[in-house]
């Protein structure tokens, strides 16, 4: 009797939409789809899973307690340090250290190189002064001699002899001084080089220690990373899998740091200040607490 009567009562419903729609010409619109019922904002709502369901009633207001909350600065204080190591493993391999300290190495070595090229520069031209000046004095000595040996009688070609025994002495008297320049450079220049030869072999031995260190650094680090990693491993299963799903995501948008303390009213995250009022909220929470800030988890201490 129930089926007869509800198809009868449907049968009843359409002709009355079928004698309204005949008196004002216009058929009634069709029931819209189940999914769009509940207008663009449900279309839109993307699907949660189980862990924002949960953790949803834990974003700093009263939820239920999760397993792990206790541990969660543990948690993330192990993923730090894993980063930090790794970061560290990757600055190695790719040698930056070790090629800041080549590029440093190569520099004292170019500087020296120049000093020695100066040098070895000063030097030719103080050797070709001194055979300069030694060719102009035994020049002047043998016309010196000639002028006193009594073979000149003509007084014509005896003061052209003078003018030219004059004329080398000169020549002698500016070659001496060019000498004795040349002289004081030299000796500026090997002092610079010196200093120059003894910070480019501080270099190449820092080149080496650090190139060696590197290797043992990178075992050291391997191991410390298995050892962080090997401890995560153990405390992960003390977290409710929501509760590390949301941990995991934050850390992933929070460049690393998913959880932070409260100290003092001040979130170590991102360094704010948070209100008396959403402090006190914050201590009668049950649930996960978060910063209203940077909506990191959140710990008072």
């Amino acid at each position: 009797m129930p089926g007869i009567i509800a198809a009868l009562t449907d049968a009843l419903g359409r002709r009355v939409s079928d004698l309204i729609g005949s008196l004002g010409g216009v058929r009634p619109a069709p029931a819209p789809p189940a999914r769009f019922r509940e207008g663009p904002a449900a279309i839109a709502r993307p699907r949660r899973g189980p862990a924002h369901a949960r953790v949803g009633l834990g974003i700093g207001y009263p939820g239920a307690q999760m397993r792990g909350l206790d541990r969660i600065l543990e948690l993330q204080g192990l993923d730090t340090a894993i980063d930090r190591l790794e970061h560290r493993r990757e600055q190695l391999e790719a040698g930056e250290e070790l090629s800041s300290l080549r590029k440093e190495m190569e520099e004292a070595d170019a500087r020296l190189g120049e000093l020695r090229l100066a040098s070895d520069s000063i030097s030719s031209e103080s050797t070709r002064l001194e055979h300069e000046i030694a060719s102009m004095s035994d020049k002047l000595h043998a016309e010196e001699k000639r002028m006193y040996d009594g073979s000149i009688a003509n007084a014509r070609e005896l003061e052209a002899l003078q003018h030219e025994i004059a004329s080398l002495k000169e020549r002698r008297s500016r070659a001496e001084d060019e000498l004795l320049e040349q002289m004081v450079r030299k000796e500026d220049v090997e002092a610079r080089a010196a200093q120059a030869q003894t910070e480019a072999e501080a270099a190449r031995a820092r080149v080496e220690e650090v190139g060696g260190d590197a290797v043992r650094e990178l075992d050291q680090i391997s191991a410390d990373l298995a050892a962080k990693r090997s401890e995560r491993g153990s405390l992960v299963p003390a977290f409710d899998e929501e509760l590390l799903e949301l941990y995991d995501d934050l850390r992933e948008q929070k460049h690393g740091v998913g959880a932070a303390a409260i100290v003092d009213g001040v979130c170590q995250a991102c360094h704010e200040k948070l209100s008396a009022v959403e402090l006190e909220r914050l201590k009668r929470t049950e649930g996960v607490k978060r910063c209203e800030y940077c909506r990191r988890i959140v710990v008072l201490v």
